[in-house]
């Protein structure tokens, strides 16, 4: 999705007064999690600074393209910290890393190459993510253990645009069914300092790739596959030699 159709989805949920303030309310009810006060995730659908909407990501400078970084060895020095997702079936390869860009302003960068069977794991007649994978698959920030957050779950027949992207523990980082032309890897806007960001990582300490799960038991027809499910995860590593640009 460009960000122009990302604007549009945005707009309309907007419109519709669908967001919600500090991740609770209309169907939302988990908390935010200790620590996670002020921290801003753009284009998720919550309102975090209880305004009414919800906080858009800016257009990105060519300055903030992200720095070459496979996950493999030292990370360069305007890396922050990062994650080698392990592999599998469904994420042969994932590389998400928080960097500071030329402006000053901080990304996370997200690098996901599927594997054979990216619609997996198998559920009892198909893979879990086989329905709508375009608008279910996620990269997400979420505390730990996994376990312990609740799933994130469509519930139709509203229509996706007006669906949470994120509760208190979960929040979407990325969606990664859609490539950005600009920029290699795909970068998302990540609002705050150094300080917030290394607030963000401690809080959410973990990374997912993960289909949202899809209640459709008013819809036709009615697929009991289209669980939430978490492809593969993993924790931060934080860069001991980062440094900030100036």
């Amino acid at each position: 999705m460009n960000r122009e159709m990302t604007r549009q989805v945005l707009a309309l949920g907007l419109a519709t007064g669908l967001f919600v303030a500090g991740c609770t309310g209309s169907g939302n009810d988990v908390p935010e999690p200790a620590g996670a006060e002020g921290l801003i995730f753009c284009d998720d659908r919550v309102d975090d600074d209880d305004d009414g909407s919800d906080e858009p990501c800016p257009a990105t400078q060519p300055a903030d393209a992200p720095a070459a970084y496979d996950c493999a060895g030292a990370p360069p020095p305007s890396v922050l910290a990062h994650v080698d997702l392990p592999s599998n079936d469904q994420v042969a390869s994932g590389c998400v890393y928080i960097y500071q860009g030329g402006t000053g302003a901080f990304y996370a960068a997200v690098d996901i190459e599927n594997g054979p069977e990216p619609t997996g794991p198998m559920g009892q007649s198909t893979g879990l993510c086989s329905y709508d994978r375009s608008a279910r698959r996620h990269v997400f920030m979420t505390t730990s253990p996994l376990a312990d957050c609740p799933d994130l779950t469509y519930v139709y027949p509203d229509m996706v645009e007006n669906q949470l992207l994120s509760n208190g523990c979960r929040r979407m980082v990325r969606n990664i069914g859609y490539s950005d032309a600009d920029f290699d890897p795909d970068i998302q806007f990540l609002a705050g300092d150094e300080a917030d960001q290394r607030n963000r990582i401690d809080v959410f300490d973990t990374v997912e790739v993960a289909c949202l799960g899809i209640n459709n038991t008013l819809g036709a027809p009615y697929r009991t596959d289209e669980v939430y499910v978490t492809q593969s995860s993993g924790s931060w590593l934080v860069n001991p030699s980062f440094t900030p640009q100036e």
